[in-house]
């Protein structure tokens, strides 16, 4: 019986021992880990140092007028009425004429009734385009080019 207690006992040593090497490993494992984390934990410290000195840098530009945002153009997004010109000024933007067949102020530009001045010889349709006129065809027993144009000056000089 005695030695039945005693192959117990260094049986149980030898779990002992296996688990004291499994503990072992862990805490080395643990260890390694910690390691890693402080590497990780210097490595953000070195980076946040690095992103605010880039931020003050940019802000000391941005400051003394050396860099940082440059200014907007008033004419972007062009305020104007499309196809006109903007013009930069020290008032701020300013929009060209309008297109020959609109009035209005640049900004806003609306088509002109080239037909109001009666381009068309009488009886014959005038059709307002925008912008822009033409004339239906000549009546029966006549003869002549079918009208069509932009803008009040063209319809006043180019009558059908």
């Amino acid at each position: 019986m005695l030695w039945f207690v005693g192959v117990t006992c260094v049986l149980c040593m030898g779990r002992h021992i296996a688990a004291g090497q499994r503990d072992g490993e862990i805490i080395s494992q643990i260890k390694m880990t910690n390691f890693a984390l402080a590497e990780i934990k210097e490595l953000l410290k070195q980076q946040i140092r690095e992103i605010v000195f880039l931020k003050n840098t940019v802000m000391e530009c941005e400051a003394c007028g050396m860099g940082g945002i440059q200014p907007i153009s008033p004419c972007e997004p062009n305020p104007c009425h499309p196809g006109v010109t903007c013009i930069e000024s020290l008032e701020g933007p300013e929009c060209g004429s309008c297109p020959d067949g609109m009035e209005g102020n640049g900004t806003r530009c609306t088509d002109v009734d080239e037909c109001s001045v009666m381009p068309c010889h009488m009886g014959v349709r005038c059709i307002n385009t925008s912008p822009g006129f033409r004339c239906g065809s000549c009546p029966a027993g006549y003869t002549g080019p079918q009208v069509q144009g932009v803008g009040l000056a063209y319809a006043t000089a180019n009558k059908q």
